[in-house]
């Protein structure tokens, strides 16, 4: 990046060269808040093309913020918000119900801990514990902030035994807890189960979008807490029920808020009013046709907020640790300076492959790469490869992202049209309500709902007689009726209103009630969706016959989201074992997210001036976000 003087002299040139060619649009405003408008898109414009789009995009706030002042005065208050663009450091909170609340005793005398006076001591799981002030805060008062554990059974508590603080994580009594609160008047301790917490912090890893670092912070919090502090939060399957949480969870989400939910849907009874209601998915006791399981990436516009999904996905890519030198049981004879390669696993769909890293010259710097891609344990028939070079792995496309210098690290990034294998077949019998695409995180490629043995564009007929229940409920006219299959019986109504049977109502819920949301009425010829099919329907004009054809079905679903308010729900199995399908659930996590943020915010005071503009990370994926400049002058 340019030196800020040399910026600034990149930027005056542009910005003046701009103002040659940019006119003033002024409609109803005065002309102070019009020029000011002017001057700011002036000022963007020239951002979007010089080195101040890189302060933006790699988070050097406080420089743009300085040669913002510098070219629109000091005098003015400036708030820069940047939308469709994850944070650099991304919150999330995995929600737990499990809390175990333990009562301290005080101790006045020393607590034999490296650092800390007075304390309160407790037994946790079996593991003696105790609370200290490491007097950081005002001198003679105490604040108990930190806590060790006696892991030894020594009697004592060394350094290695803590400091440890909340929202640390600690393996205890044979599972993972978490630190919740240390409750400083009473001397209690909340600790919360982190078994899940432990596991995904296990797998989910900081990533680069477009070389730009976003690092992923992990904590375990409650349902009672200010969810709004957290980017998004993750709902794990432990939590079986969400009814109690419901206005919670659907107040945080149409706030701005992301959630996912990892629940593994078996059975009706798994879906609930409020996992309905939230995630916007429905159960049927449908099977599925079609032979495969490959799904991708449902393809959604740049204007959806669904679409960053994809991008996160494709530029996280997969890391794979390469920090073992020792090939031991691997043949690698031959290959160029092989004493000093480096070693590594990655799992993608059912299988592991090793992974060898190696400088090609006598230069420290690791630059190759080869996979074990026939799993033989010889990296000598392999094909050594570099940096931005694409492999055939399981007959998916990944290229190669990145190589550390020190070869400790290798990136894998799926392609566009990477195929999730194996990771469809428990969930045939969920579907999403809406039938948009942008309502598809990951779609079966090939399999499709059946309700019925019928094929796209089968013809079905039926018959109608007189109706015995329900006219009531039905159109003014003259009616008939009829039953259609379509996996469960539907009854139907006709009517004729003037000369000819021209609308339909279909009762869904099987009330005998032909009115409620949904059952119609509907004009001859209309699509009528039943569960994951659709059949378009024509009568005839005497309502003898009611033709049905089948002409679309639903793929299967691996994961759905739902738009509430201001923020997204995503639903997702949870089985996530392989490291591709833990990268597919960190995508789907930063996506769901809040993506929008202000920095350098002004006070609330003044007339706002407003601009806007479009800029591209035109890096290694093409990713827009948008800058809004305030000013208040």
């Amino acid at each position: 990046m340019h030196s800020i003087e040399g910026l600034f002299a990149a930027t005056i040139i542009f910005f003046y060269a701009i103002q040659l060619f940019q006119g003033m649009s002024v409609e109803k405003i005065d002309w102070v808040d019009a020029s000011s408008k002017q001057e700011m898109q002036e000022f963007l414009i020239a951002a979007k093309n010089s080195d101040l789009a890189d302060m933006v995009f790699y988070g050097d706030f406080s420089n743009f913020i300085y040669v913002t002042r510098h070219f629109l005065g000091e005098s003015r208050g400036y708030s820069l918000k940047i939308d469709n663009l994850p944070k650099h450091i991304f919150e999330v909170g995995m929600l737990t119900e499990t809390i175990v609340t333990v009562e301290a005793t005080i101790n006045s005398s020393d607590c034999l801990v490296p650092t800390g006076h007075s304390c309160y001591e407790s037994t946790f799981k079996g593991i003696d514990y105790v609370l200290a002030d490491d007097d950081s805060e005002v001198p003679d008062k105490e604040k108990y902030n930190m806590m060790y554990f006696d892991f030894d059974s020594s009697g004592t508590y060394e350094a290695s035994e803590g400091p440890f603080v909340e929202t640390n994580v600690l393996f205890i009594g044979g599972a993972y807890w978490s630190i919740g609160n240390i409750h400083n008047n009473s001397g209690n301790v909340s600790f919360w189960d982190a078994e899940s917490l432990a596991h995904t912090k296990q797998h989910v890893r900081d990533f680069r979008i477009n070389e730009r670092q976003t690092n992923i912070s992990i904590r375990g919090t409650l349902f009672s807490e200010n969810l709004l502090v957290f980017d998004a939060i993750i709902i794990p399957a432990e939590i079986t029920d969400i009814t109690a949480y419901e206005s919670t969870i659907s107040a945080y989400v149409t706030q701005g808020g992301g959630v996912v939910r990892l629940k593994n849907i078996t059975a009706q009874a798994d879906i609930n009013n409020a996992e309905k209601n939230i995630f916007a998915i429905s159960w049927v006791n449908y099977d599925v046709r079609g032979i495969g399981s490959e799904g991708i990436l449902t393809n959604v516009s740049a204007s959806e907020r669904i679409y960053a999904a994809g991008k996160y996905f494709i530029s996280s890519g997969i890391s794979v640790d390469t920090v073992s030198t020792n090939t031991a049981g691997y043949f690698t004879e031959n290959i160029p300076n092989n004493d000093t390669a480096h070693i590594g696993h990655v799992s993608l769909g059912k299988n592991e492959y090793a992974v060898l890293v190696t400088n090609t010259s006598s230069s420290p710097v690791y630059n190759s790469f080869r996979i074990d891609l026939d799993q033989n344990s010889n990296f000598t028939d392999e094909v050594a490869g570099a940096v931005g070079d694409s492999i055939i792995i399981d007959s998916n496309n990944y290229d190669v992202g990145y190589i550390i210098e020190t070869g400790l690290d290798i990136t894998l990034r799926p392609n566009r049209s990477h195929e999730f294998r194996g990771v469809m077949e428990p969930y045939g019998s969920v579907y999403p309500e809406s039938k948009s695409e942008k309502n598809i995180f990951v779609k079966s490629k090939t399999k499709k709902y059946n309700v019925t043995e019928r094929n796209i564009d089968a013809l079905v007929e039926t018959a109608t007689a007189a109706c015995t229940a329900g006219e009531a409920t039905m159109p003014p006219g003259e009616h008939l009726c009829g039953t259609f299959s379509a996996g469960v019986n539907y009854k139907f109504s006709i009517t004729n209103a003037s000369t000819i049977y021209d609308t339909i109502n279909v009762d869904f819920n099987g009330d005998d009630i032909y009115n409620d949301d949904g059952e119609g009425p509907y004009k001859n010829g209309a699509h009528i969706v039943f569960g994951p099919e659709t059949y378009r329907v024509v009568m005839d004009s005497n309502g003898a016959l009611v033709s049905w054809r089948l002409y679309d079905r639903w793929s299967v679903p691996y994961g759905t989201v739902n738009y509430l308010g201001e923020g997204i729900a995503i639903w997702m199995p949870d089985n996530q074992v392989s490291d591709d399908e833990w990268s597919l659930f960190e995508a789907a996590l930063v996506a769901s997210g809040k993506s929008s943020f202000e920095f350098a915010k002004g006070a609330a005071h003044g007339v706002w001036a407003v601009s806007s503009s479009v800029f591209f990370a035109n890096k290694e994926t093409y990713m827009p976000y948008g800058v809004t400049l305030k000013m208040w002058y």
